[in-house]
């Protein structure tokens, strides 16, 4: 069941009424109830879980990745699918035609063997250039409507392990049950629906039970719409929050205004923590394009920290220790303004202060960024940073 304002605030006491019921009223957000919410930290917890929901289904699978590369997931992840559709299963996997260009053809050919659909979206030679840029970032997986799962995670051996070095990436992942996965269910049928012809039938399925006490509402969207509400959702946490504010993120390209929000929520007295990726980040051009606006954050006293154990690839807001952003999106202009994404904005506060020990945990591998230092830095340096600026609205 869905909430409005009266309901929302109904279900949570201050403060977590009042940031839920502004967020409806001024967004327009709609919170399902009744659901729960699992953290799965790193390839370690990730990968098993999704595999049993792909093990017990037993009506329809959705599948919906951005990246599916090579390693003992992705071979584990074909074998599972395919196994599913021998024995009657409904498997839909929908593959981003650019992110998923180093899947081996074999596991695609062997999946479509087994009865798998597979659809690839957006292949580049159908696309007219004005369209390339525009990818599907989105990761989901919908196992009948038991199970849902969203998150920074990717099928490939990066994110095999535990975090335990360079080759074993810092991930977190999230399963949903309850009536929420049926929103969940929705976003990838959106795509699915422009891959391939959608058909439409009668649900085979009984509706789905409470499971939980968290609030979901589960945030969409698509690349070079007018607006974009995982941007307003973004910018509006931002404001809201009243107390702490942890974002972490893979590829952190700011526009003027996050910039400016994030400046602005540490001069109101909001304690502001932003995690970054260090010396192991796979993609160190987001960095170099946006050394200013990361300088300028930190001299307005927000802690910037450098995580330095591995490359950091979650993506997760926190705010007041109510409320919890996770899903796809960088804080990049890639994801708040080109690509595909959908996201879940969660109001419960016992997985807060799970992710909230977690970041602790992290924050132990990670290093301070001086704004002093970055000023002081060498004409190298310096030319690659001009030199990356030009891309910026397309990292």
């Amino acid at each position: 069941m869905q909430l409005d304002v009266e309901e929302v605030a109904e279900r949570r006491g201050a403060p977590d009424k009042a940031l839920g019921a502004e967020l409806v009223r001024v967004l327009g957000l709609r919170f399902w109830e009744a659901s729960n919410v699992t953290r799965l930290r790193n390839g370690v917890e990730i990968f098993p879980a999704m595999l049993a929901a792909i093990g017990a289904a037993r009506t329809c699978i959705e599948f919906q990745t951005f990246i599916y590369w090579e390693g003992r997931a992705a071979e584990d992840f074909a074998e599972a699918l395919a196994d599913r559709a021998q024995e009657g299963v409904i498997v839909r996997v929908l593959l981003d035609a650019f992110g998923c260009a180093r899947m081996p053809s074999r596991l695609v050919d062997a999946m479509r063997a087994a009865g798998v659909e597979v659809a690839m979206l957006r292949p580049v030679s159908k696309l007219q250039w004005r369209k390339l840029d525009n990818r599907s970032h989105r990761k989901l997986l919908v196992c009948d409507r038991d199970f849902a799962f969203t998150g920074g995670v990717g099928i490939a051996s990066e994110w095999e392990g535990d975090a335990q070095g360079p080759s074993e990436w810092r991930e977190t992942h999230f399963r949903f049950e309850g009536p929420v996965v049926d929103a969940f269910h929705a976003a990838f049928m959106e795509n699915w629906a422009e891959a391939r012809e959608l058909e439409l039938g009668p649900s085979v399925l009984p509706p789905k039970e409470s499971a939980g006490d968290a609030l979901v509402a589960v945030i969409r969207s698509s690349g070079g719409a007018p607006s974009n509400e995982m941007r307003a959702v973004l910018l509006a946490l931002i404001e809201l929050s009243q107390r702490t504010l942890k974002l972490i993120t893979a590829y952190f390209v700011p526009d003027e205004a996050l910039t400016a929000a994030l400046i602005a929520a540490r001069r109101r007295g909001v304690e502001v923590t932003l995690v970054l990726p260090g010396e192991h980040s796979d993609w160190r051009l987001c960095n170099l394009a946006s050394g200013e606006e990361i300088a300028a954050i930190a001299e307005s006293g927000v802690a910037v920290r450098l995580y330095q154990h591995t490359m950091l690839h979650a993506k997760i807001t926190l705010v007041d220790d109510v409320a919890a952003l996770v899903g796809s999106p960088n804080l990049n202009q890639r994801s708040l303004q080109i690509d595909d994404e959908v996201a879940a904005l969660i109001l419960d506060r016992k997985l807060v202060a799970t992710l909230d020990a977690d970041l602790a945990a992290d924050l132990e591998h990670t290093e301070a960024f001086v704004a002093e230092r970055w000023r002081q830095r060498g004409p190298v340096q310096r030319v690659l940073e001009s030199a990356s600026r030009v891309f910026r609205t397309g990292l």
